[in-house]
């Protein structure tokens, strides 16, 4: 009776993570309005220097194999043609199963008037999924040579995203989409992000930025993310997400001399999920150098 339950609890765990390959599938960042380049390869030269940023996030803390998320990226212009390059490489580990990605960017921008500029990005790169069944635990010692001989498996799949991004002095918008041509398996499937923000000036001191992401990836429904972000001296800002039917992250961040970004959210879960974590952890370091002249 024992083993049979084991095998139903293991046919359960594969359809959860069965499941979740053929919805959310990419990594989510509170902090997503500070390396929007994670989100849409057009932000690549839409700057005028290149930028280092780094992004960790460690995910509903205290539950067993809970997610982390681990990013590094560059992105920047071209010295003299209005384009731009990038390079992202990220690592997503859920308990035995672990995503790898890396990719590079190019993005060219055309000027629509004085002010407002659109830009078009391609990404082109491959990804790594494996999983792990020796990693699974059932509370017993009992080991399976199911699941401890042979069971690890990895895949290698190419990751192309697509990406349209407007922005002006005082407002931007994007579409893109990530894991572009998919695969017939749901190993990877199409993940679609829009974001809007606006950039407003209260006074000489104090600026106010609230923006918006949607995402979205079948058959999962879309899911808002709401952002409201206060920016004090050009140098310490604050902020507050809403992630619907989720969680609500607290943030705030300190920019160095106009070059060095460091910023950390906290989020915790009003969800279902919320009686069993304490909360999810992010970090965020970057560095800027100088302006491409």
């Amino acid at each position: 009776m024992g083993r049979i339950l084991k095998y139903v609890l293991i046919g359960l765990l594969l359809s959860f993570f069965a499941e979740s390959i053929r919805a959310q599938q990419m990594p989510q960042f509170s902090q997503f309005m500070e390396n929007k380049f994670l989100l849409n390869p057009a932000l690549a030269g839409t700057t005028r220097s290149y930028e280092i940023r780094s992004i960790n996030r460690f995910q509903w803390v205290g539950f067993a194999d809970a997610p982390q998320t681990y990013t590094l990226s560059v992105c920047g212009p071209a010295k003299k043609k209005p384009m731009g390059f990038g390079a992202y490489v990220y690592s997503d580990i859920l308990g035995p199963t672990s995503r790898t990605g890396l990719s590079g960017s190019y993005a060219y921008n055309i000027a629509i008037n004085e002010d407002l500029r659109l830009s078009g990005g391609i990404s082109l790169g491959i990804q790594s999924f494996s999983f792990d069944g020796s990693k699974l635990r059932f509370g017993d010692s009992e080991t399976d040579p199911a699941l401890n001989n042979g069971s690890k498996r990895t895949s290698l799949i190419p990751d192309v995203s697509v990406g349209l991004f407007a922005y002006s002095s005082s407002y931007y918008g994007g579409l893109s989409v990530h894991q572009l041509i998919g695969t017939s398996d749901n190993q990877a499937v199409q993940h679609f992000y829009l974001t809007a923000g606006y950039i407003y000036f209260l006074n000489s001191d104090i600026t106010m930025i609230p923006s918006l992401m949607v995402k979205f990836a079948y058959p999962s429904s879309p899911q808002p993310e709401l952002n409201i972000k206060g920016i004090y001296d050009s140098r310490i800002w604050a902020a507050v997400t809403f992630r619907t039917f989720d969680s609500v992250g607290i943030m705030g961040g300190y920019i160095h001399d106009n070059r060095y970004y460091f910023g950390y959210s906290f989020d915790f879960s009003y969800n279902a999920l919320s009686k069993y974590n304490s909360g999810s952890h992010e970090i965020m370091v970057g560095v800027k150098f100088d302006a491409i002249k």
